[in-house]
């Protein structure tokens, strides 16, 4: 005699989770409608790491360029989030 083998259970349905998700445009950071100084910070903080072979931290940074250390580092981040600098340690390097 075989025995049955047992019935296999019904997958159970996954949970959903229901997102809204702005529109594309409001997705696209300001970079389109960039401030001038926003772009001739970024411009600058690009600059002073390229010619830097050992990098630049953040305090060495806003020292060189005498802007206010918490608007370079939002910019150094949103440099970092664009691909454009890496952040190894304490120091920024370009990729």
């Amino acid at each position: 005699s075989v025995a049955a083998a047992p019935a296999a259970a019904a997958p159970q349905p996954r949970p959903t989770c229901e997102v809204s998700l702005p529109a594309p445009a409001a997705l696209e950071p300001a970079r389109a409608k960039k401030a001038p100084e926003l772009a001739a910070l970024e411009e600058e903080i690009l600059g002073r790491i390229y010619a830097s072979l050992r990098g630049q931290s953040q305090e060495d940074l806003a020292r060189g360029i005498g802007k206010e250390p918490e608007l370079v580092l939002a910019t150094a981040v949103a440099l970092e989030r664009q691909g454009r600098l890496v952040r190894r340690g304490q120091r920024y390097f370009v990729p």
